[in-house]
């Protein structure tokens, strides 16, 4: 089950197939990118989570592979909010 926040609504959606899913988490706080992928991990056991730090990194990794689902800070440095 995904929850997710969007304007003060709660939007509860089931993963039809979480054995393949595929998230990307972008934060460039250690302590965040941590406790997201340990959320994830507990939340989605089979899923492939992988991490990074910046947005150059992010769209290197979204360039070179498809993702279900893309956790990412908006408040990175080098390139805030949804310019990322």
């Amino acid at each position: 089950m995904v929850n997710a926040r969007s304007d003060g609504l709660t939007i509860n959606q089931d993963l039809p197939n979480t054995s393949n899913l595929k998230i990307l988490v972008v934060d460039d706080h250690q302590l965040i990118l941590k406790g997201t992928v340990n959320e994830l991990s507990q939340q989605y056991p089979d899923a492939e989570i992988v991490k990074t730090k910046t947005a150059q990194q992010a769209q290197e990794e979204i360039a070179n592979s498809n993702f279900d689902l893309l956790v990412m800070d908006l408040c990175i440095p080098e390139k805030p909010g949804m310019s990322a």
